[in-house]
């Protein structure tokens, strides 16, 4: 059931001017379609209010928590181990890295790093940290050797090895050179290009504190620690995460950002979307990720602000070659599926089409010349003859959100049009993304439909549809090896015409298997109350701990 956003605002009008009192509030709420702790969060707004709904909507902040609606829950705050983007949102709160994006843009600046220098062939990265820097819950200083530890655990050079699915972004490390308690040394084995676009400063460049990370074992993925300007509390699954504002804050990140406004940080997870409208509108989340679908009606809210973001992420079909290893039939499934349909159906025909993997505003690894594979059910039907298949039956699995349900069940039609049944399989994303594990369905999956997020260079969009994320996000089950022979000669090479061929040149031989259909670049929308100053990256990666307001 799905909560109407007018009868919701509705409840709260009668509430706040006492028509009705709490125990008929949640009653009703909960009627409506509310969760339990959407519920609460909206009773609290509307208590905190002095007398009116208007209140909800003052230009000044009421409150010195800064609330949150994520896309969906946080499931582990590992960097090795980290699940979806918003994960990476909450963590980038509680960890600092050597180096990181300046807020607002793709310059990278020093944060724990009191001087940060490369050598002329790209083979040594010389770091001081500054001094005097904190870890939380009273775990010490930053020190050199909690950068070498937090480094190598992620390739694996540690012992025993963590295995990390992210342990190709340091793939190129062969040590980490202590010299001092505040220097060292970041020594490669070959050239890495992306190691400054999405290495350092991105997640798999956050430092951790090693005692921490020992002490704690696995309970440091929902314990986590770090030197950030903001502190973990606690985290009830599928309801809220909460962090406070770390009181010991070295301040590594003055020379460009502000002090954290916020005394608090919490994530309200609310899975219906229109619910999450409602909880925008009456202030009881102050920034909110919303779907396209409730764009338009944000937009002439009075009480919200909208702010939007092109991405980098790619949503895509991907068809397992070993569940579906008949190339004709792959072929059938791509000739039959009418993307502008699934991008009108599922996101409001607001994001922008994709006919590869990386989109133009990357800058680097565009392929201009990408066949556009546009719906065409007779050459689908010829292809599916030519497979010799009868009676086809397929698995279609999905994050059970509301859009990508949606594109699902296009994609489903689109099939059965051709004589192609298809069974839907929705799956929260905590099972959807089990990794190691079912990820995608598990390793009998037939066809996936997903979003996978990336940071700003072509390799890290690639990653996950090499031979060694068979098992793990590789969920296409293709392992080419002259595919990964290109991705691996293009991490080698800084020169950007080089590596723009490189990239076109795998994206064809990717191409020729028939194992992906490309759907759509997203755009985030986020609405928020008009006292918030988001804080956003260019591509729409919302910074919490740079949030300010009005």
């Amino acid at each position: 059931m799905t909560a109407n956003p007018n009868e919701i605002r509705s409840l709260v009008g009668e509430y706040v001017e006492n028509r009705i009192d709490r125990r008929q509030f949640l009653s009703r709420a909960l009627a409506l379609g509310l969760s339990g702790t959407a519920a609460g969060a909206l009773l609290a707004a509307c208590s905190s209010s002095p007398s009116s709904p208007s209140a909800a909507t003052s230009t000044k902040p009421p409150t010195t928590t800064l609330t949150y609606r994520p896309l969906v829950d946080i499931q582990n705050l590992d960097p090795a181990f980290w699940v979806s983007q918003d994960d990476g949102i909450i963590f980038d709160c509680i960890y600092e890295g050597l180096v990181t994006f300046r807020p607002g843009t793709f310059q990278v600046v020093n944060n724990l790093a009191e001087s940060f220098e490369p050598s002329a062939d790209g083979l040594r990265y010389h770091f001081t940290l500054k001094k005097g820097i904190e870890w939380q819950k009273g775990y010490g200083e930053v020190r050199a050797s909690d950068v070498k530890f937090s480094y190598e655990r992620i390739a694996g050079l540690t012992k025993p090895n963590l295995h990390s699915p992210y342990s190709g972004d340091w793939s190129a490390l062969e040590t980490v050179q202590v010299t001092g308690p505040y220097e060292g040394t970041i020594i490669l084995k070959q050239p890495f290009a992306p190691i400054m676009h999405s290495t350092l400063p991105a997640a798999s460049g956050k430092v951790l504190p090693q005692k921490a990370v020992e002490a704690l074992g696995k309970r440091f993925a929902t314990n986590p620690v770090g030197s950030g300007p903001y502190e973990f509390v606690s985290w009830v699954p599928k309801q809220h995460a909460i962090l406070k504002r770390f009181d010991h804050y070295s301040g590594a990140n003055k020379s460009f950002a502000a002090k954290a406004p916020w005394e608090t940080i919490e994530t309200q997870v609310i899975a219906s979307d229109n619910t999450a409208f409602a909880a925008a509108q009456t202030g009881s989340v102050a920034f909110a990720y919303i779907p396209p679908s409730l764009v338009s009606q944000a937009q002439h809210s009075s009480s919200l602000k909208v702010y939007s973001r092109p991405t980098l992420n790619y949503y895509f079909l991907s068809i397992s070659q070993k569940n579906v290893p008949n190339i004709d039939l792959r072929r059938a499934i791509r000739s039959a599926i009418d993307v502008p349909g699934v991008i009108k159906a599922a996101y409001n025909g607001r994001y922008q089409r994709a006919y590869g993997i990386i989109p133009q505003s990357m800058g680097i690894g565009y392929w201009a010349a990408a066949p556009r594979y546009n719906q065409d059910l007779t050459l689908a039907k010829q292809y599916l003859a030519r497979s010799g298949m009868k009676n086809v039956s397929l698995t279609l699995t999905v994050v059970n959100t509301q859009s990508d349900e949606a594109a699902a069940q296009v994609i489903a039609a689109n099939l059965q049009q051709i004589g192609i049944k298809v069974k839907i399989q929705p799956e929260d994303p905590a099972t959807f993304d089990a990794i190691p594990g079912n990820g995608g369905g598990g390793p009998h999956r037939d066809l996936v439909y997903s979003l996978f997020v990336t940071e700003p260079d072509p390799y890290w969009s690639f990653i996950w549809f090499t031979c060694a994320q068979v098992g793990v996000w590789n969920w296409t089950d293709w392992c080419g090896p002259q595919f990964n022979s290109t991705l691996n000669q293009a991490l080698k090479t800084y020169k950007v015409p080089d590596r723009d061929r490189l990239y076109n040149a795998a994206s064809k031989l990717w191409d020729e298997q028939a194992n992906i259909v490309w759907i759509a670049y997203p755009t985030w929308y986020y609405a928020t109350q008009p006292w918030v100053r988001p804080s956003l990256r260019p591509d729409g990666y919302p910074i919490l701990w740079n949030t300010t307001a009005m």
